[in-house]
């Protein structure tokens, strides 16, 4: 038998699973949402082969391992279910990440963060400074607080630095990376 005590605890916990489950919940409809109004339901992760809507809000940085940053926008990106199940996570085993990918979501995400905030028709969707906060979080550093408010370059080398072994995507590097795809306003 529980005591009061023992009890009052269990509900806390069950109360604070059940307030994590509802933000990662709303932070990926959010994102789902604002994917759809303002890229039509495209892919972040640019691909010339992928052709359908992007239906699969990801987690950058896992939940499982990151449940800090779970609902940070910034730790979210919208792909295709092929991107999901097939080069996210390889044969459908989502509990293994593919780096390769993770480094490709980062160039993507931070393609697309950047443009929304040096977008003039779209509301400022995500936070530089939360971004940075994800990103330390994620690679278990703090090389980017000294990074300064929308140095884009900056995030990109210290993300090339941490996944310098990861290059099996070299056509996805290039199409998802704002230092070479500068000109390249549909991001």
């Amino acid at each position: 038998m529980e005591t009061r005590v023992e009890y009052n605890s269990t509900i806390k916990h069950y109360q604070a699973k059940a307030i994590e489950k509802y933000a990662v919940n709303k932070a990926k409809r959010q994102i789902r949402q604002f994917n759809d109004r303002w890229r039509n339901g495209v892919s972040e992760v640019k691909q010339s082969t992928e052709l359908v809507k992007a239906t699969q809000a990801h987690h950058i940085f896992p939940q499982s391992l990151f449940p800090e940053i779970a609902d940070y926008l910034e730790n979210l990106i919208m792909i295709t279910p092929n991107q999901h199940f097939i080069m996210a996570h390889p044969n459908n085993q989502t509990i293994y990440i593919d780096r390769d990918f993770q480094y490709i979501c980062l160039l993507a995400k931070t393609s697309r963060i950047m443009m929304n905030l040096n977008s003039e028709t779209e509301p400022d969707f995500y936070d530089f400074e939360d971004y940075k906060f994800v990103l330390n979080t994620g690679l278990k550093t703090d090389k980017f607080n000294a990074v300064q408010e929308l140095d884009f370059a900056t995030i990109v080398n210290l993300i090339d630095f941490y996944y310098s072994d990861c290059c099996e995507y070299e056509d996805l590097i290039t199409e998802n990376n704002i230092i070479f795809n500068k000109s390249n306003n549909n991001i």
